[in-house]
């Protein structure tokens, strides 16, 4: 897991004042890693830049 995903997480949640653990934040992680395999083999979505996943996919369904 990187610091910029972790940073970027963390920036997003603190809006909504949600707080996770580290070991949440590494299963994000390995979620995007696997969502973004995946949707080499099938189109699961079209948004797959990290920071966009984070804002539209992880945050929006918290």
């Amino acid at each position: 897991m990187t610091v910029e995903f972790k940073d970027r997480l963390n920036q997003e949640l603190n809006q909504f004042s949600i707080k996770l653990e580290d070991s949440q934040i590494i299963q994000f992680h390995k979620y995007y890693e696997i969502l973004v395999e995946w949707n080499k083999v099938m189109n699961l979505t079209a948004i797959t830049e990290q920071n966009e996943v984070i804002t539209k996919h992880f945050v929006d369904s918290l």
